[in-house]
């Protein structure tokens, strides 16, 4: 039964633990800070893809697009994707 509860413990906090990236100097790096946060906090990032993207459509036509940049980071034995659109960190991922 401990183990069913332990379990569970872990399942329910997981999604929590996805939501920032730890910086070196024990800060968070999470949605809404800006890139020379990110940049203080990780340093540069080991590589960057960049995209336009479509923000606004409408009609199915796009009528406002934006530039998006993906930075990538290895911590802890994890690929952190940090995105950024207009200056500003919009998501956090990692996988294995």
């Amino acid at each position: 039964m401990k183990k069913w509860i332990v379990l569970m413990m872990m399942v329910v906090a997981f999604p929590a633990y996805a939501t920032f990236l730890n910086t070196k100097d024990g800060g968070r790096i999470m949605r809404g800070d800006s890139v020379a946060e990110v940049v203080s906090g990780l340093g540069r990032p080991l590589a960057r893809a960049f995209e336009t993207v479509c923000t606004k459509e409408r009609g199915g036509h796009c009528k406002q697009w934006e530039a998006v940049e993906r930075w990538q980071y290895i911590q802890e034995d994890l690929n952190w994707t940090v995105t950024i659109m207009g200056g500003k960190v919009v998501d956090t991922e990692w996988h294995r």
